[in-house]
C-alpha cells in the first residue's frame, strides 16, 4: 500500500515524454564551460504558481518557444550544464533505461533522459494555463522521482542550471522581466513539489524499515 501511493505521471505526458525520447535526433554532449556559477535564483519563499500575473505567463511561454525550436540541442546544453554545477546528480542518472536503469556512463542514456526533462518542462510551462492540472501532475512528479533518489538539495541546482542555460540561449531575449517571471515559476514549482518528495521519501523509509521488508528467518523443527 505504501509503494502504491508513490505517484505515476499521467498517461498523456508520459506519451509525449516517449514520444519525443523515440523521434529525437541525439546532438553531440557540449564542452562544458571552464566556470559555471550558481545563479542563487532561489531564495524566496510562500510563493505560488498563482502569482504570476498574465504578462508573466506569456513571457514564460514566449521564451520556451525558442527552446522548442531546437530542443535536443537546448535539452543537452541545461543537462551539461547541471551537471558540472552539482557532480553528485550525475549519480541519479547512472544505470537507468526506459524501465528506470541504463548501462553505467551511457551517453545515449543521458541524452535520451535529457530530451524526456525537457518535454516535462514544457508541459509544466503550458500548464501555467490550468493551474489546477499542472499542480497535481507536478505532486506526482515529485512523488515518482523520490524513488529515483532526487533530494531536495537537487532543486536550487536543476533551478541555477535551468536559468542559467535559458539566459545564454536567449540572448538578448533573457531580460529582467523574463528572468524574474522564470525565477518566480521555479520557485513555485519548488514549493509544490517538495513537501511530496518530503512525504514519498519519509514513506518510503518506513517502509523499507518494516518488518515486510526484513528477511524471513530460517525455520528450524
Amino acid at each position: 500500500k505504501m509503494l502504491g501511493r508513490v505517484g505515476i505521471l499521467r498517461a498523456p505526458l508520459r506519451a509525449a515524454v516517449s514520444s519525443a525520447a523515440r523521434n529525437a535526433t541525439r546532438p553531440q554532449f557540449f564542452a562544458p564551460p571552464a566556470a559555471l556559477a550558481p545563479l542563487s535564483c532561489i531564495g524566496r519563499r510562500n510563493m505560488s504558481l498563482s502569482d504570476l500575473g498574465t504578462k508573466e505567463v506569456c513571457k514564460i511561454q514566449e521564451t520556451w518557444k525558442v527552446v522548442e525550436k531546437d530542443m535536443d540541442t537546448h535539452a543537452v546544453k541545461f543537462y551539461q550544464t547541471m551537471l558540472e554545477m552539482g557532480p553528485p546528480i550525475k549519480q541519479l542518472f547512472i544505470n537507468r533505461n526506459e524501465y528506470g536503469y541504463f548501462p553505467e556512463d551511457s551517453e545515449v542514456g543521458l541524452k535520451r533522459h535529457s530530451i524526456d526533462v525537457m518535454v516535462m518542462i514544457g508541459h509544466a510551462v503550458a500548464g501555467l494555463n490550468d493551474l489546477k492540472t499542472i499542480e497535481h501532475e507536478l505532486r506526482e512528479l515529485a512523488a515518482r522521482h523520490a524513488k529515483y533518489g532526487v533530494e531536495l538539495e537537487h532543486f536550487p541546482i536543476m533551478g541555477d542550471a535551468l536559468l542559467l542555460t535559458l539566459e545564454r540561449e536567449l540572448g538578448d531575449k533573457w531580460t529582467p522581466e523574463v528572468k524574474a517571471a522564470w525565477e518566480t515559476a521555479y520557485q513555485a514549482v519548488r514549493e509544490i513539489m517538495e513537501p511530496t518528495l518530503a512525504a514519498e521519501h519519509k514513506l518510503l523509509t518506513e517502509y523499507k524499515s518494516s518488518d515486510y521488508m526484513r528477511p524471513e528467518k530460517p525455520h528450524v523443527d
